[in-house]
């Protein structure tokens, strides 16, 4: 009896570790203005367009795959550089 509900348990926490959460996110890192510090515009780093960018809370279990296309280091006009 008591092998049969440790085996049931391992079964258990075997599946929920194959299920675990993958999240995909896309980003695109680029150039924009703003004015970040109240003084006055000028050019910074952005993602998705944004700045200041977005904080991200994630569970420690949680798989990410992150699809970055960027455009920041590139010359002018920009030669954006994207990732699979």
């Amino acid at each position: 009896m008591l092998a049969s509900i440790k085996s049931l348990a391992l079964m258990a926490l075997a599946s929920s570790v194959a299920q675990a959460a993958v999240v995909t996110y896309n980003w695109n890192i680029s150039y924009v203005n703003t004015n970040a510090d109240g003084l006055f515009e000028r050019r910074v780093i952005g993602v998705n367009g944004q700045f200041p960018y977005v904080l991200l809370l994630l569970p420690v279990d949680l798989t990410i795959a992150a699809h970055l296309d960027s455009c920041v280091f590139a010359p002018t006009p920009p030669i954006c550089i994207q990732s699979n």
